[in-house]
């Protein structure tokens, strides 16, 4: 068996024609053993030429330039390397039971949010005493950024924890009004009214509500109110900017 590292695993025997990720994955492989081929293109020509060539260099049996999951083992992530093999040359081995160890790599971090709609807006993120900058949809894949988090010393100390505690805050900070949830009406996705004791409704955004508080923001150039109107006192259903 031939032990190939790639970006992408191998799932299915090729046959001359086949596409695909796994085929360009194991095109990059053969390429970074030294063959001369394209980086994309089908399973095909100098493809399997290669890999017969592969093949023949390490005794697979028959060598002749096809892609059988059975002759191949998977490690995950270029040039990565095994840290204990289970069986040795010659050794019998059954198909299914350990092959190999390969030692884990951080690839990507998924914040889970504390709430259910945490405030929209780029955000900067601290993971593991790391500061960067959090992708809306809240997975930091940057390699740069994976590796700097992985280095720490804090990242190190919670590898056994099932999580890791992280922050995160606005970019671009925003002055936020705390008001009772009964000062909130007409509701409309992130937009509602509140009505002030003046009897004028303004139309704020949602933030986030917890602990009988809602955070809402006034729209620029509005004048704050110093009071709201709760539950029955407010006499309007809508308002408009």
């Amino acid at each position: 068996m031939i032990a190939l590292a790639t970006s992408v695993p191998f799932y299915r025997d090729l046959v001359p024609g086949t596409e695909g990720a796994d085929v360009n994955a194991l095109r990059a492989a053969l390429r970074a053993l030294g063959y001369t081929i394209d980086a994309e293109g089908a399973y095909r020509g100098a493809v399997i030429d290669s890999l017969a060539d592969l093949q023949k260099r390490n005794g697979v049996n028959p060598a002749d330039g096809a892609f059988r999951l059975a002759d191949f083992v998977w490690i995950p992530a270029s040039g990565g390397a095994p840290s204990e093999c289970e069986v040795s040359v010659g050794e019998q081995y059954s198909q299914g039971s350990p092959f190999a160890v390969v030692p884990g790599s951080l690839r990507s971090l998924q914040l889970v949010p504390s709430t259910s709609a945490p405030v929209p807006g780029p955000r900067a993120a601290r993971v593991a005493g790391v500061d960067v900058d959090l992708p809306e949809s809240g997975v930091i894949s940057d390699p740069e950024a994976v590796a700097r988090v992985a280095s720490s010393p804090e990242f190190a100390e919670a590898l056994d924890s099932e999580t890791i505690a992280a922050s995160t805050e606005l970019k671009d900070a925003r002055q936020a009004v705390a008001v009772p949830p009964a000062a909130i009406f007409g509701i409309q996705d992130a937009a509602a009214c509140v009505q002030d004791d003046n009897g004028e409704a303004h139309v704020v955004s949602l933030l986030s509500s917890s602990l009988g508080r809602t955070l809402v923001t006034f729209p620029e150039g509005v004048d704050v109110p110093r009071a709201v109107r709760l539950s029955d006192a407010i006499d309007v259903t809508t308002c408009t900017p």
